[in-house]
């Protein structure tokens, strides 16, 4: 029990054996399972983890990334097969230090699924890292690859049954079942856990589907948009925050996912508040962005898949908030919160009273103009300014010229009124 990739632990005579049961779809929430199992079992010091496979279907980036959570384990890992699974049931298995075959147990891939030579590639690598056969793994992927005495047609790829899997020394033996699998390696006297999914598991196993990711990175970015749109700091930074956060508690397939990744992105959001709030040099705006996209380029695997995984989230983050800019004004929901009605001339609003009906006017001063004042013309009273020259009270004047609401006034000789 102690060959095979990882470092062996010693088993603890107290500690249980765990049994994960990974059938049908394989799904990101088997991932998360998997790596909780791993790790509990190292902490406790269990014996061995059995991987009960019965897998129909899955991608091969879902396939590649249990394989990478499996071979980095230092507890001992068994795989057993029963019934027939798909290719990313058998890449799962080659990843395993051990395989014990059911009766009627089968590994190989459908000559349907996915692409042929990412599926050769992982299957030669997995069983290049647990010591097995890397010719054999090749012709289970790739109908082309030919192994003696078992490979005849070109049509299909090889199939692994319980006899020809030992043979081929893929596997350690057959058993009809789990206990009987773990006499192989003189583990019956250990105790047996079932392990199954959490709903822990299965939220975290939401949030690593990609899509879903990708959503909370565009979320992110459209949210720091609004802030910049907005010229503030509230709802926007909040829901960039919580983004961030969900991201960082699915977890990933690489060790990138740690505190500091964490602490980047939660100075970007500081440095960008700075700058909304105290707009500068944008220094602080500049290093936001820096440290933003630093970030997601770590949570997302620090590859370059993740460099055009974060070019296309910036491209639909930007054409979705221009179109949500763009209709948002003008939806139902917006419309009862926003006054459209305007304080037009035409609907009878005035900024001020039109005085220039009084042109040519004539009046009396009330108030000594010097040269602003008031004076009263058919018995109102009007502010009015004098042409610049001093006009005393009760003086006759008439009405120049009106400049929106200035009343241009001038003296009259009394005898004209």
């Amino acid at each position: 029990m102690g060959t095979g990739g990882g470092t062996p632990v010693a088993a603890k005579d107290n500690a249980a054996v765990r049994i994960v049961h990974v059938a049908g779809q394989l799904a990101e929430s088997r991932q998360v399972l998997l790596r909780r199992t791993l790790t509990q079992a190292a902490t406790e010091g269990a014996p061995a983890v059995v991987v009960v496979l019965s897998v129909t279907s899955g991608q091969e980036r879902q396939a590649q990334q249990v394989s990478a959570v499996l071979a980095a384990s230092s507890v001992p890992t068994i795989a057993y097969v029963r019934g027939a699974n798909s290719a990313a049931g058998t890449a799962i298995a080659l990843s395993c230090r051990h395989i014990i075959m059911a009766p009627g147990g089968r590994l190989g891939r459908y000559a349907t699924e996915g692409d042929t030579q990412a599926w050769r590639s992982l299957f030669e690598n997995n069983a290049a890292a647990t010591g097995r056969n890397r010719l054999v793994a090749a012709a289970m992927a790739d109908a082309t690859v030919k192994v003696p005495n078992y490979t005849a047609s070109s049509a299909y790829t090889l199939t692994l049954t319980p006899d020809r899997a030992q043979t081929l020394g893929f596997s350690e033996g057959t058993a009809t079942t789990v206990e009987e699998a773990l006499q192989f390696f003189s583990l019956g006297r250990f105790r047996t856990v079932d392990v199954t999914v959490t709903p822990g598991d299965q939220l975290t196993g939401i949030l690593q589907n990609v899509y879903v990711r990708m959503v909370l990175v565009v979320l992110i970015m459209m949210a720091i948009l609004a802030e910049i749109k907005l010229a503030g700091i509230g709802a926007g930074m909040a829901v960039a925050v919580v983004a961030g956060i969900g991201l960082y508690v699915s977890g990933a397939s690489t060790m990138n996912f740690d505190f500091r990744v964490m602490a980047a992105f939660m100075g970007s959001i500081l440095c960008l508040g700075i700058e909304l709030v105290i707009p500068g040099s944008g220094v602080f705006g500049v290093t936001g962005v820096i440290l933003l996209y630093g970030s997601l380029f770590y949570f997302l695997g620090a590859n370059v898949a993740a460099v055009y995984f974060l070019a296309a989230c910036t491209v639909a983050a930007g054409v979705v908030f221009f179109l949500l800019a763009r209709w948002l004004p003008h939806s139902r929901g917006l419309e009862k919160l926003v006054l459209h009605q305007r304080q037009q001339t035409a609907y009878g609003y005035r900024s001020q009273k039109d005085y220039s009906s009084y042109v040519s006017a004539c009046g009396r001063t009330i108030t000594v103009l010097r040269p602003a004042g008031i004076i009263r013309v058919d018995g109102e009273r009007i502010d009015a300014v004098s042409t610049g020259m001093f006009i005393e009270r009760d003086v006759a004047v008439r009405v120049l010229r009106v400049e929106g609401g200035r009343v241009v006034v001038e003296p009259l000789p009394e005898r004209s009124l």
